[in-house]
């Protein structure tokens, strides 16, 4: 029996072939890896073309809002609905006419701005109309509806609160304004007065030169003074009167050993 089973033994030894045995496992490990690879690149293109069919629909259907802000429901249309089960504020919209306008303009509003909006756009439109509705269907009152449309409106400006004065509070170190006292002096104390202490009349106008003998004798006159005293020109200024003029000529012809032609006249 021994024998027997060594026999067998060495007939499977062999018939054994070490180095084909070896390359077939090498063959089958090389298809498994190009299934396997070919598994993938199939994959891969079922995925590419289960994109290109999504971004297709959403193109169609115009889908393009932002993952984080869900689209709504429904844009507002112009023919809302009046009846069902309605909330307060869509019943109110319904019985004001104001109301209703101002619901027109707002769905014509948000349905231009769809039209060319691009998708971070769509989806801030799409936050603005959820929190409009949610806002508007919490309201009970036509006044709160009214603030609620003109809030999203374009162009609608706040009317001015009108102005109230309010109380400054008292500061102990505030310097305090105080109407200036007007002093009102007697007739008998003012110092024109004759018989006030510090009495002191006024000196009567002098008449310039010009205003005298006019301005080309006046200037004719100024000249011989300025040739006379050269450095005393301000005595010799038209604007002083003709006889201080004469008498600073007669002064300076005095003075002068080279007397002008014009001091033997003085």
């Amino acid at each position: 029996m021994k024998k027997l089973m060594l026999l067998l033994m060495l007939i499977g030894l062999n018939s054994c072939d070490w180095y084909r045995n070896a390359d077939y496992s090498r063959d089958a490990n090389q298809r498994s890896y190009e299934r396997r690879a070919y598994e993938d690149r199939l994959a891969r293109q079922r995925e590419d073309r289960e994109r290109a069919r999504i971004a297709e629909l959403k193109r169609q259907s115009r889908f393009r809002y932002d993952e984080n802000v869900p689209p709504p429901d429904a844009w507002l249309s112009l023919d809302f609905a009046c009846s069902g089960s309605l909330r307060r504020a869509q019943w109110l919209v319904c019985e004001h006419d104001q109301l209703g306008l101002l619901h027109r303009r707002l769905a014509l509003q948000w349905e231009a701005a769809n039209r060319s909006a691009s998708p971070e756009r769509l989806s801030v439109l799409a936050a603005q109309q959820n929190a409009f509705v949610s806002e508007r269907n919490a309201c009970e009152d036509a006044g709160c509806v009214a603030a609620a449309y003109n809030r999203y409106l374009d162009g609608y400006q706040k009317p001015a609160t009108p102005w109230q004065r309010s109380d400054r509070p008292w500061h102990p170190h505030a310097k305090q304004w105080h109407r200036p006292v007007k002093v009102i002096v007697k007739k008998h104390d003012r110092r024109d007065h004759p018989g006030h202490d510090r009495y002191a009349p006024d000196i009567p106008h002098s008449r310039s030169c010009v205003s005298e003998i006019g301005f080309a004798s006046a200037q004719r006159l100024g000249h011989r003074c300025d040739a006379v005293t050269p450095g005393l020109s301000s005595q010799c200024s038209v604007h002083n009167n003709c006889a201080s003029i004469r008498a600073q000529t007669d002064r300076g012809c005095g003075l002068s050993n080279d007397k002008p032609e014009f001091c033997r006249h003085y």
